[in-house]
């Protein structure tokens, strides 16, 4: 109820001194009453003098400074003015939320009539209505505020007095979600905490609070950590880490990989879930993390038969020689593998954890020097449709595409928070495209469109960030129709469909089934698919330039007609060869997969015009590729 960017930046200048402020703040935070919050913080710091709708409501609504805040006020003030009783005051008010104008104005003459025999004049009557109806659809009742309050006082004092427990606490909640994860993490930094990584050695089930404070060392910087879980790290479940951690606590710590294999119980854990715990770091200490990964289907092969053989006849044998120094563990030759690069590593333990150890991508973020409220990019809503915002992150996809014969690109922006989709039209790509490259960090200000419940943000002005600094790159961007275009154009252009529209940009496509004789490649994300780096361009092969070409169909009804439009595109593609890999995007019940063809075409302005004929309109797009 209190996280989010609008909300805090209300409460930092409310200022709460009691349950009962915090508890109306949240009531106010909505559709409706939010309008009122400016004059209620002003009002309860006595920058303006409270004012009542009426002197008889005065009592009804002293407590929240003659703003109507809560259900409760509103049925009050029904009772008070017309006459009802409190059952009869919440038929009005359900009445009022479904906003029918017949069934408004029955009881609007009702509230009138009720108000008029009360001793009331008709004009007071009308106002009073008027004033409580936006409320009615959406005011919170005060039983929920106070409960919602009062958690939010608990937890703050948690947080403020105890920050590594409840700190623990919070990412034990969100166990499983690697984005609240990395967010929890983030927040973990700001108060001066340190989250370390998985260790076999050290890690619990799940996140823990380990004491490290040595007792050699009279004044340690920092006597205990949060330690990751194991079962933090995807695809490796509870039983597999309660398993390893069992062990550990019954034998002591695992000396080596030998020791490992001889002793680790990995029967509930799969390849994948051994991959991730080597990939996560988990362990570290008994290899080198690449040569671990390369070799883990052996370490599960001996582990397994080791365990086979600790549970068989034989165990007794094995116990008698428990501890035996002149016992020889299991040994198992590993094929080298070339060092993995902290970048490599850090991408791995992003996806299994959401937490980077081995690098920080958002280090330049940290240190660049941003002036003027910035977004987090996971904050970026449809409820800011048309605002004005900034936000800053690393870009870690980019698309480009065709509008009316110009250049311009999609982007994907990840901070610490998340992730939003950033529009670059052709007036300011134009101008910028050497700019736009895959891990670049940059901010960039816009205004927030909206289109199919999905919030982006239209880029007008950016700035490529770097350490300790930020260089401005950008001009404010000139408007469009100083160029004979308008902003509506530019989203006539994205939504429109047909012959002659602009590029119906693909979004990041997701895995879904197709029919068994279409044989796919599952992309989980945009920025699992976009280049590490590109230069501005795209490669040049003989002359070519080379991309990647993205072609979207969409499945109907028609399935004949489905197939007949799949054979013209792909024999289209097939009729400019070329060094460009090509991949189809084939959209089904809103999912998409990817199919990728076995021959590469070439990218040109007359292969877009003849796709563009077959699918009724310009669903062809090019990505820049790695040389």
């Amino acid at each position: 109820q209190l996280e989010g960017q609008g909300m805090t930046r209300w409460i930092q200048r409310l200022q709460p001194r009691s349950l009962n402020e915090v508890s109306a703040m949240i009531a106010l935070y909505r559709p409706g009453p939010m309008e009122h919050i400016p004059r209620y913080i002003d009002s309860k710091k006595g920058e303006i003098s409270a004012t009542f709708p009426h002197d008889d409501l005065r009592d009804i609504l002293h407590e929240t400074y003659g703003v109507i805040v809560y259900q409760d006020q509103v049925l009050q003030i029904a009772q008070r003015f017309a006459g009802y009783s409190l059952g009869q005051a919440d038929i009005v008010r359900k009445a009022m939320g479904k906003k029918v104008r017949e069934i408004m104005e029955a009881e609007e003459q009702g509230f009138l009539t009720g108000s008029l025999e009360q001793g009331y004049s008709e004009h007071d009557a009308r106002e009073i209505f008027r004033l409580i109806e936006p409320f009615a659809g959406y005011a919170f009742n005060k039983a929920h505020s106070v409960s919602y309050a009062y958690i939010a006082y608990q937890t703050a004092y948690f947080k403020a007095n105890y920050p590594r427990e409840y700190m623990a606490s919070l990412l034990n909640a969100h166990l499983g979600s690697q984005d609240r994860a990395g967010a929890d993490a983030e927040e973990c930094r700001a108060l001066g905490l340190t989250v370390a990584p998985p260790s076999v050695n050290t890690s619990t089930e799940e996140f823990s609070i380990e004491d490290v404070h040595d007792p050699n060392d009279e004044f340690p910087a920092d006597d205990a950590v949060i330690r990751v879980g194991l079962s933090a790290i995807k695809n490796v479940g509870y039983g597999a880490a309660q398993a390893l951690v069992d062990e550990r606590k019954a034998n002591g710590t695992f000396r080596d990989l030998g020791d490992f294999i001889s002793r680790a119980d990995l029967t509930s854990l799969n390849k994948r879930g051994l991959e991730n715990l080597v990939k996560a770091g988990a362990l570290d200490e008994l290899g080198d993390r690449a040569t671990l990964l390369e070799n883990t289907e052996r370490i599960l092969s001996s582990a397994t038969q080791q365990q086979r053989q600790r549970n068989s006849s034989q165990s007794s044998m094995f116990d008698a020689m428990a501890g035996d120094p002149a016992l020889e563990l299991p040994t198992i030759e590993l094929t080298p593998a070339d060092a993995a690069s902290n970048e490599e590593k850090g991408v791995w333990e992003k996806e299994l954890m959401g937490i980077h150890f081995s690098n920080d991508p958002y280090r330049v973020l940290r240190s660049a020097n941003l002036s003027g409220n910035i977004t987090p990019c996971a904050e970026v809503s449809v409820e800011m449709e048309k605002d004005q915002i900034s936000v800053a992150g690393n870009i870690t996809s980019v698309r480009t595409f065709m509008v009316r014969g110009e250049s311009a690109a999609s982007l994907l922006l990840n901070d610490q928070s998340g992730s939003v989709a950033v529009t670059v039209w052709p007036d300011v790509y134009g101008k910028s495209m050497e700019t736009w490259q895959i891990n670049t960090p940059v901010r960039v200000t816009g205004s927030v469109r909206v289109r199919e419940e999905e919030p982006s943000v239209d880029c007008r002005q950016y700035e490529v960030l770097v350490e300790n600094g930020a260089t401005q790159e950008s001009e404010p961007a000139r408007s469009l129709a100083s160029n004979g275009r308008s902003e509506r154009s530019s989203e006539q252009a994205v939504n429109a469909e047909g012959a002659g529209s602009a590029v119906a940009v693909p979004e990041p496509p997701v895995e879904v089934a197709l029919p068994n004789e279409v044989e796919t490649e599952p992309v989980e994300t945009a920025a699992e698919t976009a280049p590490a780096e590109a230069p501005a361009g795209g490669n040049e092969v003989g002359g070519a330039r080379r991309v990647l070409i993205s072609v979207m169909l969409h499945e109907t009804a028609d399935e004949e007609a489905d197939l007949d439009r799949l054979n013209r595109v792909v024999q289209t593609l097939r009729s400019h060869p070329g060094e460009s890999p090509v991949q189809l995007v084939i959209m089904q019940q809103g999912e998409q997969s990817i199919m990728t063809m076995p021959f590469q075409t070439a990218h040109s302005e007359e292969l877009e015009s003849e796709v563009a004929g077959i699918l009724g309109g310009n669903y062809l797009s090019v990505q820049q590729m790695l040389m």
